[in-house]
């Protein structure tokens, strides 16, 4: 399935090769995230959502009291965090990948494209890390430059692909 022929040993099968290599990647890394969100569902007895559904239909049945709610938020707390950080990866993502997939395919330096992959993978490690999301409060210097990061990374790439076509209209 995997074999390509190979007559030329220096043409890559792809006219994109580091974005399929780092697409692959970051795809591969959204595994873990999401186990982290099958494992606090698990864990929690949480079907579907984030845990929400359980704490309103305690609230509705009126069987809890406010330190029991207290507690049920706090119990479903990491659960949340972990849909939060999966999800925001994979908001991210597909537009960053896309975005420098075609920088490359339009030539630009390989550094170019490695140092934005490296941003990103810098940016959302920091986002998701002890230092960022995955912080009980959520909060952390972690997350402010894994953010900065991402975002910067994603507009970068963007207006580079402006300045690449604006120039050629």
């Amino acid at each position: 399935i995997l074999a390509v022929k190979r007559g030329n040993k220096n043409k890559m099968p792809s006219p994109i090769p580091i974005t399929s290599f780092y697409g692959s990647v970051l795809a591969l890394a959204a595994i873990p995230l999401m186990i982290g969100v099958i494992r606090q569902r698990r864990g929690k007895g949480v079907a579907l959502g984030d845990g929400t559904n359980e704490i309103l239909k305690a609230i509705s049945k009126q069987q809890s009291s406010e330190s029991s709610l207290g507690e049920m938020m706090r119990r479903y707390q990491p659960l949340q965090q972990a849909i939060r950080i999966h999800a925001n990866y994979l908001e991210n993502m597909p537009i960053l990948v896309t975005l420098v997939g075609f920088l490359e395919f339009d030539g630009v330096r390989k550094l170019y494209i490695h140092a934005l992959f490296l941003s990103f993978i810098i940016g959302r490690l920091l986002h998701a890390s002890p230092l960022g999301m995955a912080n009980p409060r959520s909060v952390g210097i972690g997350r402010v430059i894994g953010t900065a990061l991402t975002i910067s990374t994603v507009v970068i790439s963007a207006i580079s692909n402006i300045f690449i076509h604006y120039s050629h209209l």
